[in-house]
């Protein structure tokens, strides 16, 4: 129930708030104790018991009704606030409660099922007092934020509810066993004072205890705990006094732990609505002032895309004026018939490599802009079958003397929706440019194959599978993709050739691509490639392609002429 999380202000002890709330309480208290000795003082002591029970019965209702509240809400948060002290409290105070309900019934003057007897409401008095005290002594030492081993829901409240059942049939049938705790017109005999005073000495020692925590905090509800532990003393003060079981400082005493069990209220007000109320919009701040903070920072990164992607444009605009020039030169010397063959070889390299430099630049500025739709999770769609034939088509159109013969085995709709999806296309006509350069014949055929899988954190992905037959496998090209930013390989082969850079937009779109000979080292035979492209949760329509769907007849084989 209590919980000690605050942290400590540079204030002295008498002038924080819990404090001064504690000292006033403490003043008030000890002054209207004051007044009911003086009361008692003049005699005025003794009411009758048509006037006396229903003021009983009202005050210990409302006792009854904290116990229960305290139990039902604690017992009902068990499954969050699993510390010891909550479970503790709020299985003993259903045990302080139904012990005030048996003392409140068996009150003198109460219709009764058994002989009547005035030693048996006080009993019952005593046990919910020795409870009530002890359960506050003892959870001060119960740890607030962590469970404990020896303190589980269901035998705690087990022990709490035979206790209870146990007291009140020990005291409803078999109350002359016990010593007597008030004599019927003479008064209270020294056994009832006594127990009144180690009920006191107990709630002392927990106010001790109390006040030690509290001046390491700054929390209200151990202000008011304590609070209600002042009151208790002063109540069970007033019951080592009266002579009769309807007197007015027997009454007054009531009136003391009404007072007492309203401040315990309010500890548990303070507690289960208060500070729940306060961590959430703690929270609430907090996330607000996070998602500006997050805003604004998603803001800077934009701008500094867009800056980095406005100096890119500049540099690969200015890079490829450098090297323009040069490249027209070299063509220029290359074929100049006054030139030596090794001239010429010569300039034909510098013409390649200039090339080859042009296409890396190209390149760059690719990852780029997948990059930066990738930050702005700029989101598109498309069917990877509709990505194949618009491909196949693509490459003919480039090169009507090629003809590829494309064989699709997939599922009906393949669809994937993605920042930078809209790439995936281009990798795939890439690929089947790649592999169409290095068939020995005109004629190319590819078997593409697309199944769906899924990785080890069972994320699900596309698994396109292509191979191509009867095409010149150089040796280097499955090594080009196995790790492309391997700082050796990329020394060696250069990170933007053909395949490595394939794999690197793969990459950045979260998948994969990886190269495999089928037959022998430079050899002519099948070459595999393999990609897996991540797949939508849930399937989206094709973004601007027709699907023919004569073509796409579910898991059959699709041949594309």
């Amino acid at each position: 129930m209590v919980r000690f999380r605050r942290t400590l202000e540079s204030v002295p002890v008498w002038k924080r708030r819990e404090v001064k709330i504690l000292l006033l309480i403490t003043a008030v208290a000890a002054a209207a104790y004051l007044s009911v000795l003086l009361l008692e003082s003049q005699n005025v002591t003794t009411l009758a018991g048509a006037a006396f029970l229903p003021i009983h019965t009202t005050l210990e209702i409302f006792t009854i009704a904290v116990s229960f509240s305290i139990f039902s809400v604690r017992w009902s948060a068990r499954k969050y606030a699993k510390d010891a002290q909550s479970l503790f409290i709020g299985s003993a105070f259903l045990s302080v409660g139904l012990l005030h309900i048996a003392h409140t019934l068996s009150y003198q003057g109460m219709p009764s099922l058994v002989e009547p007897d005035a030693n048996r409401p006080i009993y019952f008095w005593i046990a919910a007092r020795l409870t009530f005290a002890t359960t506050l002594a003892v959870a001060s030492f119960l740890s607030s934020s962590h469970p404990s081993r020896l303190i589980r829901p269901k035998p705690i409240l087990a022990f709490f509810l035979i206790f209870s059942v146990v007291l009140m049939a020990l005291f409803t049938w078999f109350i002359d066993l016990f010593p007597p705790l008030i004599v019927l017109g003479e008064g209270l005999t020294g056994l009832k004072v006594a127990l009144e005073y180690v009920i006191i000495g107990i709630l002392l020692a927990a106010v001790l205890k109390y006040w030690s925590l509290m001046t390491k905090t700054r929390y209200l509800a151990l202000a008011f705990l304590m609070a209600a532990m002042v009151l208790a003393i002063f109540e069970e003060s007033i019951f080592t006094l009266y002579k009769s079981v309807y007197d007015l400082m027997n009454l007054a005493g009531h009136v003391f732990g009404f007072a007492s069990f309203s401040f315990v209220f309010l500890a548990l007000f303070e507690v289960s609505v208060v500070r729940p109320y306060e961590r959430l919009a703690s929270e609430e701040r907090r996330l607000t002032k996070a998602l500006g903070d997050l805003s604004k920072k998603k803001r800077e990164t934009d701008e500094a895309i867009a800056r980095a992607q406005t100096y890119m444009d500049f540099l690969s605009h200015d890079m490829v004026n450098i090297i323009t020039p040069v490249k027209s030169y070299a063509e220029m010397i290359s074929g100049d018939e006054r030139v030596s063959p090794k001239i010429v070889k010569y300039s034909m390299g510098i013409v390649n490599q200039i090339d080859h430099a042009s296409s890396s630049i190209v390149r760059m500025r690719k990852l780029s802009e997948i990059a930066r739709d990738l930050a702005a999770g700029h989101a598109s769609s498309l069917d990877l079958g509709d990505a194949f034939r618009s491909g196949k088509t693509l490459l003919e159109q480039r090169n009507p003397k090629r003809k590829l013969n494309l064989v699709l085995e997939s599922p009906a709709r393949v669809p994937i929706s993605f920042a930078g999806a809209g790439n995936i296309e281009d990798v795939i006509v890439e690929i089947l440019d790649l592999g169409a350069r290095h068939s020995i014949h005109d004629a190319v055929t590819v078997v593409a194959r697309i199944s769906e899988i899924e990785d080890r954190m069972k994320t699900p992905f596309w698994h396109v599978q292509m191979d191509f037959s009867k095409v010149y496998v150089p040796e280097s090209l499955d090594l080009s993709t196995i790790d492309v930013f391997d700082a050796a390989e990329r020394m060696r082969r250069g990170v933007f050739s053909d395949a490595s850079f394939l794999a690197s937009v793969l990459q950045l779109l979260g998948g994969e691509l990886q190269a495999e000979r089928l037959v022998g080292a430079e050899s002519t035979g099948t070459l595999r490639i393999v990609m897996q492209i991540p797949k939508p949760p849930v399937p989206v329509p094709p973004s601007g392609h027709e699907t023919d769907h004569s073509l796409a007849s579910g898991n059959n084989a699709d041949r594309v002429a």
